[in-house]
C-alpha cells in the first residue's frame, strides 16, 4: 500500500506499513506543482491518474507488476495549454458516467469549468473545451453575491452515482450548491 501526495514540488509516493507512513522510503518525482489528484475511469486494469497544478496537467498510470518507483509521467498538452492560456488554476476534478457515452471529466478551477471526453486523458476523442468561463458563468450557475468576480470559480466537485444511467455531478461555488443537468452540458456548441 502507497499514500500519494502532491505538493509544491511534485509528486510522492509513501509506503505504508500497517497503515502507517515509512518517510523515508518516499519517492519524489519533481515534475511541477500537484493540487489535485484524480483517477480516470478507464477499460484498463490498471489505474490511470491525472495529476494537475497550477496551469499544467499530467497523466501516470499505477500498475500492480510495475515497481513505483519506475512511474512515466505524461504532460497533457491540450489541457495546459487550456489552462495556460486562460491564467486558470486547477480546484477539482472528476470524471462523470453519462448514459449511452464516453464518460466526461470536469475539471474545476478559478477561471471556470473545463469538460473533456476522455477515459484515459488522450485527445483520441476530442480536446478539452470551457463549458463556462469567466465571461459567460452567470449564464450557468447562480452569481457569487458577495464578489461577483468569482462567480466561476469552482470550489469542489463531488460525483454522485446514480442507477439511472448518468452520475449526478454537484458544484460547490460561491454562488451555491449546484446539480449538473447532464443533458444540456453535453450538448453544448463548444
Amino acid at each position: 500500500d502507497f499514500l500519494l501526495l502532491g505538493s509544491n514540488v511534485g509528486f510522492h509516493s509513501i509506503p505504508l506499513e500497517n497503515g502507517l507512513p515509512i518517510i523515508e522510503s518516499m519517492e519524489s518525482w519533481e515534475i511541477g506543482s500537484i493540487s489535485v489528484i484524480s483517477a480516470l475511469q478507464s477499460e484498463s486494469f490498471d489505474v490511470d491518474l491525472l495529476l494537475m497544478g497550477d496551469q499544467s496537467a499530467w497523466k501516470t498510470k499505477l500498475s500492480d507488476e510495475a515497481n513505483i518507483a519506475e512511474l512515466d509521467f505524461t504532460n497533457l498538452e491540450a489541457l495546459s495549454s487550456l489552462l495556460s492560456e486562460s491564467n486558470a488554476s486547477v480546484t477539482s476534478a472528476a470524471q462523470a458516467k453519462i448514459f449511452g457515452r464516453t464518460p466526461l471529466l470536469f475539471v474545476g478551477t478559478n477561471f471556470g469549468l473545463i469538460g473533456w471526453n476522455t477515459t484515459d486523458g488522450s485527445e483520441d476523442i476530442g480536446k478539452p473545451w470551457w463549458i463556462f468561463d469567466k465571461l459567460n458563468a452567470e449564464d450557468f450557475v447562480n452569481q457569487d453575491i458577495l464578489d461577483s468576480y468569482k462567480t466561476a470559480t469552482v470550489n469542489t466537485i463531488v460525483v454522485e452515482e446514480s442507477v439511472q444511467g448518468s452520475d449526478d455531478v454537484w458544484m460547490g461555488m460561491g454562488g451555491g450548491l449546484h446539480l449538473v443537468t447532464m443533458d444540456l452540458i453535453i450538448s453544448q456548441p463548444k
